[in-house]
């Protein structure tokens, strides 16, 4: 295995390399500050090929004034952890992010105000939601959630039918005044999903 050239206090446009940070898909990651006065995490290989030159701020060398003015706010915060659970590995959240091949959009990963420009500020209350939860945080495929709304978008959420009437486990739990986490111990035990969301609580099995 090739050594790690390290690229400590070297300039990759608005990007001056702070330390190393743990690896990215496999290759070494660096934590950069950017002139905008944000931090940034990427690759050496991005940087040394110039597709990284800031943190998204689209700040170059010969723009400076050219800032978003949002580095310190709570969207910035949300685009920046956004990319680090799809890419770096030592986030604690990568394991259900980018350890399942969830991406960011190439336009998002790289611009900041691009995703801006898309998504605009949350509402209050309200988180960045995939419509697809297996696929890539993209234009397409976001939106602003609220909590409520996001809980019925997850993985483990299951559709059950009764009567020919579709809906997700939680909603029929609700309907009929049961816990979700009871018909979730019903159905390991092995009642049928349809009995188990609409089975009164004082009935044994």
């Amino acid at each position: 295995m090739s050594a790690v050239k390290d690229i400590t206090g070297q300039r990759f446009g608005s990007l001056t390399v702070s330390k190393r940070h743990g690896s990215v898909n496999g290759r070494a990651a660096w934590l950069c500050a950017c002139d905008c006065g944000s931090e940034y995490v990427g690759t050496g290989k991005e940087m040394l090929s110039g597709r990284v030159t800031s943190c998204g701020c689209g700040l170059t060398r010969s723009n400076r004034r050219a800032t978003h003015g949002k580095s310190k706010t709570k969207i910035y915060s949300v685009w920046t952890n956004m990319k680090l659970r799809c890419e770096n590995p030592s986030d604690a959240s990568y394991q259900w992010y980018g350890a399942r091949g969830i991406a960011v959009s190439d336009e998002w990963f790289k611009s900041f105000d691009a995703f801006y420009a898309d998504m605009g500020d949350a509402p209050e209350g309200c988180s960045l939601d995939r419509i697809d939860v297996d696929g890539p945080y993209s234009k397409e495929n976001c939106k602003w959630a609220t909590t409520a709304e996001q809980s019925r978008n997850r993985r483990n959420n299951r559709n059950i039918t009764i009567d020919g009437v579709t809906k997700i486990m939680s909603d029929w739990c609700s309907e009929n005044g049961i816990e979700p986490s009871t018909a979730l111990k019903r159905i390991k035990s092995g009642w049928d999903a349809q009995v188990a969301v609409s089975q009164p609580t004082n009935h044994q099995a």
